[in-house]
């Protein structure tokens, strides 16, 4: 195989070269889209540590908006035939955030996965990228088996919500407190099978298309944030206002550690206040999960969004205690009382709603491919708001 930048010569006995080097790492870290040219030159460097922080910062960079089929280009040619092994293990690593644009160089990353003479962790890193490129296209995740959008299997609802009467009673008080979005948490895993799908499906509309398409292998990786569903309402999406349900996050993220998940990751989908105003949304004033919440915390229309905002509550326990609610002084005005309230979205959410999505990992290897196909979905919308914000998350 022939190799690029033959020049490995010891950067330590020049200051300009490990002051370049610092500054390709500043620029990774900037998060900025003003030094992806400068990057590209800094890969074409006669410094091997250079082009290897070059490209680790190119992998920070991905959830940015820039044309990536230049950089994509760069970092192949340096993962591929770049004489120092450290720089082409740093540029494949870098390529799993840009794997939505691999699918025509995969037979070069292939042919170093398979090299012999490579290092066994740059062979190792060649590996991975491939397992995720065909993983991604097996998955119809690529652009030769994008999904009709229009298919009549999934009986999806039309993008003009059938609202309810005091729809516009709603908004008015939505609007009075300030209220910008709504959110789900969810994994980076079940994110892309959303995509895939063209929308937030409840938990009894993805188990029936589940049955009905078994060959969906993509789908069959989704991993349930609730696998009991205590909150008994299948037919429902649970979103929350303004802020995720804190806790709750803890609890299920914790707990897919704890059966192995260590490689998921998370993320926040944003969602528009319009779909407060869809017929048979309900509101919660606490954890739908609450048996008391089930039978009295429960309401539809003006006055069930009204009572999340209670001065104070109280909801008796199956223990025979009673917990209280009080709203605290330095509470957002358009936050619940209860960080644990939660808004019911019957049926599905089209993406038509979506906002746009954040990420807890600033090296999340989906992040880039989210955005790509959202742009695939939905080429005529305005651009969706990616960002990585780890605080939204506490």
């Amino acid at each position: 195989m022939a190799m690029r930048n033959t020049t490995t010569r010891d950067e330590s006995d020049s200051p300009s070269i490990a002051a370049t080097s610092h500054r390709a790492y500043l620029l990774g870290e900037q998060h900025s889209v003003s030094g992806i040219q400068e990057l590209r030159g800094m890969l074409h460097s006669e410094a091997p540590n250079v082009r290897r922080l070059a490209a680790s910062a190119f992998g920070k960079l991905a959830d940015l908006n820039f044309d990536k089929q230049p950089v994509v280009r760069d970092l192949v040619d340096v993962g591929c035939t770049d004489a120092h092994p450290q720089a082409r293990q740093y540029a494949l690593k870098a390529l799993k955030r840009y794997v939505a644009f691999l699918e025509q160089y995969e037979a070069r990353i292939a042919a170093v996965a398979q090299d012999h003479n490579q290092k066994d962790y740059v062979q190792k890193a060649a590996k991975a990228l491939c397992d995720l490129i065909m993983d991604l296209r097996s998955n119809a995740l690529l652009a030769s088996s994008r999904r009709d959008a229009n298919s009549s299997d999934l009986r999806r609802q039309c993008k003009t919500l059938v609202c309810s009467d005091d729809a516009d009673a709603i908004s008015a008080f939505a609007n009075e407190k300030g209220i910008t979005r709504l959110v789900h948490f969810t994994t980076t895993y079940n994110l892309i099978s959303i995509i895939k799908l063209g929308e937030i499906m409840s938990r009894s509309a993805l188990e029936m298309y589940k049955q009905s398409h078994p060959e969906d292998n993509l789908v069959n990786l989704v991993v349930w944030n609730d696998s009991e569903r205590w909150d008994r309402r299948k037919d429902f999406i649970n979103l929350s206002i303004e802020h995720i349900n804190a806790p709750l996050f803890r609890k299920f993220s914790s707990q897919c550690r704890n059966q192995g998940g260590d490689d998921v990751s998370w993320c926040i989908i944003e969602i528009d206040t319009q779909c407060l105003r869809k017929k048979g949304v309900q509101f919660t004033m606490a954890n739908a999960s609450s048996s008391w919440i089930r039978q009295h915390g429960t309401a539809s229309g003006a006055e069930g969004i009204k009572a999340l905002y209670l001065e104070s509550f109280s909801v008796p326990m199956s223990n025979g205690e009673v917990m209280s609610y009080s709203r605290p002084a330095k509470t957002p005005r358009s936050w619940p009382t209860s960080i644990q309230a939660e808004v019911l979205f019957p049926g599905s959410i089209d993406l038509a709603y979506v906002k746009g999505v954040i990420f807890q990992e600033r090296d999340d290897r989906f992040a880039s491919v989210a955005q790509y196909l959202f742009s695939e979905k939905r080429p005529k919308a305005p651009p969706l708001s990616f960002k990585v914000d780890p605080r939204e998350f506490c």
